[in-house]
């Protein structure tokens, strides 16, 4: 599956809990290195989804850390508000 067609995916699952109205946390494992969202068009309009739902993305720094690279491949987004969560990156 590409990434285009995985974020129709998302976009359909993130509509119908819109609709419901229902808060949730998404949390995901994937290949998708978040910190390329400037670099790469598809990677931006992934997370523009997210944002298009008024979710809060809640990891924003690296989550794998080698000593040649670093990348943001732990995706958790949320629409609770922030007093009820505590994000973050334990190590």
């Amino acid at each position: 599956m590409t990434l285009s067609a995985f974020t129709e995916n998302i976009c359909e699952i993130l509509h119908n809990l819109s609709e419901k109205k229902l808060p949730f946390i998404i949390c995901e494992d994937i290949n998708i290195n978040l910190m390329q969202q400037t670099a790469i068009p598809q990677v931006r309009n992934y997370v523009s989804a997210y944002k298009s739902y008024n979710c809060l993305q809640l990891t924003t720094k690296p989550t794998r850390i080698t000593p040649s690279s670093s990348t943001l491949i732990d995706h958790i987004y949320t629409t609770l508000p922030l007093y009820k969560v505590t994000p973050g990156i334990y190590q």
